[in-house]
């Protein structure tokens, strides 16, 4: 449920609420962040449209860098905002996410894929590539309820100059 100053409810939505859907009901409802709730109305997730649109705009275009979007076939929460990064414009992503770590900017790698932490090293397993090649080229991007313009700003600043 989302409640404008007035105390008066501007918008609800529930897990099943794609988050195109979600999104689609921010900007005229001039909502920056809305919560997700399941059907006892407990909150499961939160949508961060600046976040979202900031570095989708900001990154997109530039070669080499690809940001997470849904598949046609899917869908995703976006829970946090991702990129993959092409070998010719970023050689070693762990580099890049140390550097800008050293900057002051809390980039990670996306999560370590289950066949390669060691309680499954030795698990049978079919091809797992694509889990292999988000790990390999992935990174995950600052976000927060509270992160600003201007902190985006620099992430995208700092991520664009470290990037060959």
């Amino acid at each position: 449920m989302v409640v404008n100053e007035a105390g008066r409810l501007v918008g609800i939505v529930t897990a099943g609420v794609t988050r195109a859907e979600a999104l689609a009901l921010m900007p005229p409802r001039s909502l920056r962040h809305l919560p997700v709730v399941d059907a006892a109305g407990c909150l499961v997730d939160l949508v961060l449209l600046d976040d979202l649109r900031h570095y989708r705009t900001a990154l997109g275009a530039l070669d080499g860098v690809t940001v997470f979007r849904e598949a046609a076939w899917a869908r995703s929460n976006y829970w946090m905002p991702a990129v993959l990064l092409d070998p010719r414009r970023c050689p070693d992503v762990r580099a890049l996410i140390r550097a800008l770590n050293a900057d002051g900017i809390q980039a990670r790698p996306v999560w370590h894929p289950l066949h390669r932490q060691p309680p499954f090293r030795g698990a049978r397993t079919g091809p797992i590539a694509v889990a292999d090649r988000l790990w390999d080229r992935g990174m995950l991007l600052p976000c927060s309820v509270g992160i600003t313009a201007e902190e985006r700003q620099a992430v995208i600043e700092a991520l664009t100059a470290r990037l060959v």
